[in-house]
């Protein structure tokens, strides 16, 4: 009992973050494809339109994701801080 009362007690000093996995979005391969075959392919064309659409819109989304991720961070160093400000030893 007494060990499992130390294990609450540690989760409960450890800082509530869960840092986010974020995936960069990789380069349509359309985009590497000869310029002609676009030009000439309207199917291609507006398939790689897409594509390079989507491609952007992720990129938006892990910018967003790599900011909170960068804030989760910074909140984690300012807590193991003043953890350590307030004179305490076990700070994680």
């Amino acid at each position: 009992m007494t060990s499992y009362r130390l294990l609450v007690a540690a989760m409960l000093l450890l800082p509530a973050v869960a840092f986010a996995y974020c995936p960069e979005p990789t380069e349509p391969f359309c985009i590497q494809w000869d310029g002609k075959k676009l030009a000439e392919d309207q199917r291609a064309f507006k398939w790689c339109r897409v594509e390079v659409e989507t491609f952007v819109s992720e990129l938006a989304n892990w910018a967003k994701c790599k900011q909170t991720e960068a804030v989760e961070k910074g909140n984690a160093a300012v807590e193991k801080f003043n953890c350590y400000a307030r004179g305490e030893s076990l700070c994680m």
